[in-house]
């Protein structure tokens, strides 16, 4: 989960990428982070990719990743579960790069939306971009659906 500065307050944004593809497979926008906004950003990915059981989900130690909720909801799921160490933030250098990507490449010059649907709308264009057409450099600079129809 990152936060994304808005004149509002913070904008949450809730992500689940696919370490082979680089693909965001799931996200989830809110007002709040909440356990909800995970759980949420997790079913659109499910929904959309069909995992198999025994997939596994790497997040940090934060709270709303520990809970009761979405920890049964990876149960539920057929998932299994793996967190970074206390601490140790390179563990999570996949979701890290793209959060950094993302805000390098989407906030205004100023550094915050003036607005949350402001902001959404922004980062829900550059994803549509960043998944289809962004070269990147861990794939051969394709972009993770490119790679992915290739694989």
């Amino acid at each position: 989960m990152t936060y994304i500065p808005t004149d509002e307050g913070w904008l949450y944004l809730a992500s689940v990428v696919d370490i082979a593809t680089r693909c965001l497979v799931g996200y989830k926008f809110g007002a709040t982070m909440d356990t909800d906004l995970i759980c949420n950003a997790l079913l659109m990915a499910i929904k959309d990719e069909n995992p198999s059981m025994g997939t596994i989900f790497h997040s940090d130690q934060g709270s709303q990743y520990c809970s009761h909720q979405f920890q049964e909801l990876l149960v539920a799921m057929g998932l299994k579960t793996s967190m970074s160490r206390r601490g140790q933030c390179w563990d999570n250098a996949v979701a890290e790069s793209f959060w950094a990507t993302l805000k390098r490449e989407c906030l205004p010059a100023c550094g915050a939306f003036t607005t949350r649907s402001e902001g959404i709308k922004v980062i829900e264009r550059w994803i549509s971009y960043y998944n289809g057409f962004r070269p990147h450099s861990a794939l051969g600079m394709k972009s993770p659906y490119q790679y992915r129809s290739q694989h």
